[in-house]
C-alpha cells in the first residue's frame, strides 16, 4: 500500500465566478481524484485532499479571495495538463473550515511535532 504524500501546488489560480463560486485552477496529478475537499483555517493556506494517496498544499491564499473561500461552502477544482494547458479533469469539492493548518514543513522549516 502507498503512503499518504502532500504535494505543493506550485503555480495555480483562484478565480471567483459571477455567482460567487470560487475555481481553483492547479497543474494535474497523474491519478484521479476520489472523495476530494478542501480544507481552510481562514488563513493564508489550503489544503487539497484529492484521494488516499496524495492532497495538494495550496501555499498562499490571496487575500482578496480568503473571505469569500471562508465562506463557500463548495469549489470548483480544475486539473490542467502541464504540458498544453488544457482542461485533464474538473470536479466539484466541499470546503470545510478547519481551526489551524500546519504547513511549516512546505517551507522546509522543522515541525515542532516530528522527532
Amino acid at each position: 500500500m502507498q503512503s499518504f504524500q502532500w504535494l505543493l501546488a506550485g503555480a495555480y489560480l483562484v478565480q471567483p465566478t459571477e455567482d460567487g463560486k470560487l475555481v481553483f485552477e492547479l497543474p494535474s496529478i497523474a491519478d484521479a481524484p476520489s472523495n476530494a475537499c478542501l480544507f481552510y483555517d481562514g488563513n493564508e493556506h489550503a489544503l487539497l485532499y484529492r484521494n488516499e494517496q496524495n492532497g495538494i498544499i495550496l501555499d498562499y491564499i490571496n487575500p482578496e479571495v480568503r473571505n469569500t473561500l471562508q465562506k463557500s461552502t463548495t469549489a470548483l477544482i480544475i486539473e490542467l495538463n502541464t504540458e498544453d494547458g488544457e482542461v485533464k479533469r474538473s470536479y466539484p469539492v466541499a470546503v470545510k473550515l478547519v481551526e489551524k493548518i500546519n504547513v511549516q514543513f512546505a517551507k522546509g522549516e522543522k515541525d515542532d511535532k516530528t522527532d
